[in-house]
């Protein structure tokens, strides 16, 4: 399965040695890594290619690998902007407090 595939509304980014991406499915934004420039999925800790971030709208989220290694996801829900952070490369994901817009 490649990068995207499966998912709707997907958003991309790269990371230093990764394709990464955020896309909706049922009710829920699912994020995927690739380390083959998006040919192949990455399989997580927990036997998946994808990994639940939160719950989100139907929409395009946005998604960004930051310089700490970091990753960052933008989600709306609600008509309002909730982001999310992923410290290990995307294996597990937490909401950031008080970033709710």
């Amino acid at each position: 399965m490649m990068i995207g595939e499966g998912l709707q509304a997907v958003a991309l980014a790269a990371s230093e040695d990764a394709v990464l991406a955020a896309g909706y499915l049922s009710g829920t934004i699912y994020f995927q890594r690739s380390e083959d420039k998006g040919r192949t999925l990455t399989t997580f800790t927990d036997g998946e290619t994808r990994q639940a971030v939160g719950p989100g709208d139907p929409i395009r989220p946005a998604i960004v690998a930051l310089a700490s290694g970091e990753i960052m996801i933008g989600v709306v829900r609600d008509e309002t902007i909730v982001d999310y952070l992923s410290k290990d490369r995307g294996e597990h994901w937490e909401q950031l407090p008080g970033v709710v817009r």
